[in-house]
């Protein structure tokens, strides 16, 4: 025979599934715009290729002087050799402190990002219990996330930073600055944040993530 109970716990549990639905869902809505303006970066990349080789050039428009054809090759093998960092280089250095990065402002930064402060404040206004990450799960599959995409910031930042290069000695230098800026913003600063915060996790649950570590680049 059922429990007299049974009907509210599971009906307390649909609701907190739901409220914790929900809560996801408004979070996502806010990371996508961060999302989308690292998007307009990334489409930038290509459109300046193109035009850099010709075929999007306008036909008044002066043609790049630089070699375009070898710097496009040097910033792709730069990204292929990115990809291929070791694992060793996931790992936290000592000189990594919390000080440093703080002075690069990496905590300001922080709180404007996907799944940022500013985010996690604003939907907790409207869901109190949101939290992020739940228990050690949740924990080592955010460092595994975290490895993949300091590894896939890497690879595009070594290819925005030749491509800025390519710009600038071409005197393209509208393209050079956008780019060089886009590629701070949207690649140095989020690989700079995913150590910050693997350096906190590392001091906090140290063989959680070296169980991470060793498990993800085995």
């Amino acid at each position: 025979m059922a429990s007299p109970w049974d009907g509210d716990d599971e009906g307390e549990s649909s609701a907190m599934t739901h409220e914790a639905d929900e809560a996801r869902k408004l979070a996502m809505r806010y990371n996508n715009l961060t999302f989308a303006l690292f998007g307009a970066w990334l489409a930038m990349l290509p459109m300046f290729w193109l035009r850099a080789f010709g075929p999007l050039l306008s036909f008044d428009a002066t043609p790049i002087d630089a070699p375009v054809a070898v710097l496009f090759a040097a910033s792709l093998a730069s990204a292929l050799l990115a990809a291929k960092l070791p694992g060793s280089y996931y790992r936290p250095r000592s000189f990594e402190t919390r000080a440093l990065y703080r002075r690069l402002g990496i905590r300001e930064f922080r709180a404007v990002m996907s799944d940022g402060d500013m985010i996690n404040r604003h939907v907790r206004t409207r869901h109190p219990g949101y939290v992020v990450h739940r228990g050690d799960g949740a924990l080592a599959a955010a460092v595994e996330r975290g490895m993949r995409s300091e590894r896939a910031h890497h690879v595009l930042f070594w290819f925005g930073l030749g491509t800025s290069a390519c710009a600038a000695i071409g005197g393209w230098y509208g393209w050079a600055t956008a780019i060089g800026l886009g590629n701070l913003v949207g690649n140095l600063y989020p690989m700079m944040l995913q150590r910050y915060t693997r350096g906190r996790l590392m001091r906090a649950r140290p063989r959680l993530v070296t169980e991470c570590l060793e498990g993800a680049h085995a």
